[in-house]
């Protein structure tokens, strides 16, 4: 099942991209360039977050492990830690791991905020860009209020392709 849906959604990515890339340079070539490159230029940001946050994923995951490790020794062994009088540093050892648990939490949470927020600012920056071309482009009668308005629809098709080929391509899905 995992495996006919990434199948189907890489089919899905690779036929907006191929299918509406073409359809968009024929609307009008200079906006279909200014979507490619911002989407481009987005997918690069991407894959480059991708490749630098891997450690700070694979620490967060030691440190989840360590933390669950606490907890299941802790859980297993309690009556001899209550015996052996080792409660102080069973607390000692679980707010270590605590801590770096939730630092490490706090570092990846900000570093996908960042990316989200990123991705946000350069979809609105393409809009508003595409938006003022357009009008440029329709006043100046080279481009048609009807075509502008499908090339507006075409940008959401486009740049989600991109976005979803590059985070099947990095792993980050």
């Amino acid at each position: 099942s995992t495996i006919i849906n990434k199948f189907l959604g890489i089919i899905t990515d690779v036929v907006a991209v191929l299918v509406f890339v073409p359809i968009l340079l024929v609307y009008s070539p200079l906006l279909g360039t200014i979507v490619i490159a911002v989407s481009l230029l987005n997918c690069l940001i991407k894959a480059i977050h991708t490749r630098q946050t891997q450690s700070v994923v694979r620490e967060f995951s030691q440190h989840s492990a360590e933390r669950q490790q606490v907890l299941t020794s802790t859980s297993e062994n309690f009556i001899d830690i209550k015996r052996l009088g080792l409660e102080s540093e069973v607390v000692k050892e679980w707010k270590s791991a605590e801590g770096n648990f939730l630092r490490s939490n706090d570092r990846n949470l900000a570093s996908n905020a960042f990316i989200n927020e990123l991705g946000t600012l350069l979809n609105n920056v393409l809009t508003v860009v595409v938006l003022f071309v357009g009008v440029l482009l329709v006043f100046d009668g080279s481009l048609s209020a009807g075509v502008l308005i499908g090339v507006n629809m075409l940008i959401g098709m486009e740049i989600l392709g991109y976005i979803l080929f590059t985070r099947r391509r990095t792993g980050s899905l």
